[in-house]
């Protein structure tokens, strides 16, 4: 990534390449390894791109700046963090919060292949029918028993992890939720 600044270092274009300097310079020969020092003769320069920054991101928004800046000697690409209303760190939370709800129904739709509510209601009817002993169950039939049991409590577990995530969500401070990652957090079985 390159910028093209005059004398007094004002940014003239950004971001600007190779094929734009040898455009504006059609009359230069330049060399196939084009070195830094060259590109400084011509008032081209490599800009560095600065990390993300950490910030609150229930009370703060960030940007990438449009135009780099020079720093200590060095040409930057920045972050601009600007604060946010209430309203909008209210949105952000219910965001994590709708994420997490998200990943659980998507959990409870791997292990089940078929939606929660059909689920739960076959587990409460198999557990009816288990209960009052109408019928002996035949192999094939425990099996399948047992299988909706096991499904029974992932399904609970999993539900368990979201209710943690979310309380956690609304405990935490923003720079928890910006490294808050949903599908891995260690609450789900």
């Amino acid at each position: 990534m390159l910028v093209k600044v005059n004398e007094n270092n004002v940014v003239e274009q950004f971001p600007y390449d190779i094929y734009m300097l040898k455009q504006d310079n059609p009359t230069k020969t330049f060399p196939s390894r084009i070195t830094p020092e060259i590109l400084k003769e011509f008032g081209v320069f490599e800009v560095t791109a600065k990390r993300k920054p950490v910030y609150d991101i229930t009370t703060h928004r960030i940007n990438r700046n449009n135009i780099p800046e020079l720093v200590s000697g060095n040409w930057v690409l920045g972050w601009t963090i600007s604060p946010i209303n209430s309203d909008e760190t209210l949105n952000v939370r219910n965001l994590y919060k709708a994420n997490t709800t998200k990943e659980a129904d998507r959990r409870v739709s791997l292990i089940s292949g078929d939606s929660t509510s059909k689920l739960m209601s076959l587990m409460v009817a198999v557990d009816l029918l288990d209960k009052r002993g109408q019928r002996p169950l035949n192999n094939e039939e425990n099996g399948v028993l047992s299988r909706l049991r096991d499904v029974k409590e992932a399904v609970v577990a999993i539900r368990s992890a979201e209710t943690i995530i979310k309380n956690q969500i609304d405990l935490s401070t923003g720079s928890e939720l910006e490294t808050l990652d949903i599908q891995n957090h260690p609450s789900w079985p």
